[in-house]
């Protein structure tokens, strides 16, 4: 049977309505290739330019309502959120999360009448202290306060050369993808700062950060790589032949490939690094070595910063092609690849740890030069930093036991990086006053009171 007819308004579906959130899906983030912030009506133009960001109000004030602002203008997805809170915090502002701040934890009655400005305002979680007197004067130590500046400058290439080269590269493990939203969501807010011409005092140095973005971009890339290649062939087989093989368990789970590691026995070891150093080195050392009863003199772990970088020269080049092609006819699959030389200078490289009192470095600062094949060689840069450990041998040749970090060349350490996890000292819980375990009045305290008025009555009919 089929119903003909009926009443049209119990047929119609009602439409649901779809909440705020689920609409503000189709609207841009503000991240897109070819956004543009829209442009502002002749009004909005003027607000900004005499009440908002006029030259004569405090710097602290403008940036830290440009900051708010901008967060009102952009669609921050959690990722881009937590990257964007974890440079505001590196540059010494608090962006950490409030709880019962936000819109859906205040009563409407609070938020009738107010604008949107006065709610941005109420709601938000950047914020740069102005605590002061003797009550507060060493209160907030994690951030800065302009009534103790002590410490401080602004620089906004600094803050973001230290955060795309140390904070950034923690937070995104390694991930190219999610180190380039990173600085993709740092540039967008420079620019949101440059457009609004929040800190034209600043204009420079806001056009050096933003050439940064765009360093860190492609520098990153080859920085990883590096490290991904390093030590290398040549390294290895030095490592193999002349390292404790006790001490090269240590190093199982390096940068190599576990396929040449198993596959590089002493043999193919030895016609390696005889080659190699019979090609990259000059005639006289080359002798040397051939006589030599070769051994590892001392090991140290040092920094160091690529002051030059030379790769193999035509005729070492011939000379390879000719012992490679050698090898393929009586050893199928062989091959030894081409090497130059990196020249480097030691550092005292800035990473928060203590060196300690006897830390020096010689005046001037000698050049160290390592053998290393053209395949790593074509990703480094002047200017990269490497932190690795050395082996130097009796004849005066050094190799890389192994690499413990690069770093790109505009590498910088910020103070502020050992603040992010600091906790500011308070009272001690009760619980932990005595190191035996809790004191009688906190264990009384987790009592119920119904059984601890049963244990009364038990003693005292036990006392009767």
């Amino acid at each position: 049977m089929v119903r003909l007819g009926g009443d049209k308004a119990e047929e119609k579906k009602k439409r649901k309505r779809k909440p705020a959130s689920a609409k503000n899906k189709n609207k841009g983030t503000g991240f897109e290739a070819y956004y543009c912030d829209a442009p502002m009506t002749p009004q909005e133009a003027k607000e900004e330019r005499e009440v908002i960001y006029p030259p004569n109000r405090a710097f602290v004030d403008r940036i830290e309502e440009c900051i708010q602002r901008y967060r009102a203008r952009r669609r921050l997805e959690t990722d881009r959120n937590n990257l964007f809170s974890r440079y505001l915090m590196l540059g010494g502002i608090d962006a950490t999360v409030r709880q019962f701040q936000s819109t859906s934890n205040i009563s409407g009655e609070m938020l009738d009448g107010l604008s949107r400005d006065e709610i941005r305002v109420m709601t938000a979680d950047d914020v740069i202290y102005r605590g002061g007197g003797s009550d507060h004067a060493n209160f907030y130590t994690r951030w800065y306060n302009p009534n103790y500046p002590t410490g401080w400058d602004v620089d906004f290439t600094g803050v973001a050369a230290g955060f795309f080269s140390e904070e950034l590269v923690r937070l995104t493990g390694g991930s190219m993808a999610d180190y380039q939203t990173g600085v993709e969501v740092v540039a967008n807010f420079l620019r949101y700062v440059v457009l609004h011409d929040v800190c034209p005092e600043y204009a420079d140095d806001l056009q050096n950060a933003l050439k940064l973005c765009d360093q860190a971009l492609d520098e990153m890339p080859a920085v990883l790589e590096t490290l991904n290649l390093l030590p290398g062939v040549f390294n290895h087989a030095a490592r193999a032949l002349f390292c404790d093989k006790k001490d090269l368990e240590r190093y199982e789970f390096d940068n190599l490939d576990v396929t040449m590691r198993e596959d590089l026995d002493e043999r193919t070891a030895r016609m390696i690094f005889g080659a190699t150093i019979a090609i990259s080195s000059d005639k006289n050392q080359a002798q040397q070595i051939a006589k030599a009863d070769l051994s590892v003199t001392n090991t140290f772990e040092r920094s160091y910063e690529v002051v030059r970088i030379t790769p193999a020269s035509e005729a070492a080049r011939a000379k390879y092609d000719s012992i490679n092609a050698h090898l393929k006819n009586v050893n199928q699959g062989m091959r030894i690849p081409p090497c130059g030389h990196v020249t480097v200078k030691q550092i005292r490289l800035e990473n928060g740890w203590d060196y300690g009192p006897d830390f020096e470095i010689p005046d001037p600062v000698p050049e160290e030069t390592f053998i290393l094949e053209e395949e790593i060689l074509q990703h480094m840069r002047v200017g990269m930093k490497l932190t690795m450990s050395v082996c130097n041998m009796n004849t005066g040749v050094k190799f890389i036991r192994q690499v413990r970090d690069v770093n790109p060349t505009f590498y910088t350490f910020l103070p502020q990086e050992l603040m992010l996890s600091f906790k500011e000292p308070g009272m001690p819980k009760e619980d932990d006053d005595d190191d035996d375990g809790p004191s009688g009045e906190a264990l009384l305290r987790k009592l119920p009171v119904a059984d601890f008025e049963r244990e009364n009555q038990d003693d005292e009919q036990q006392d009767e």
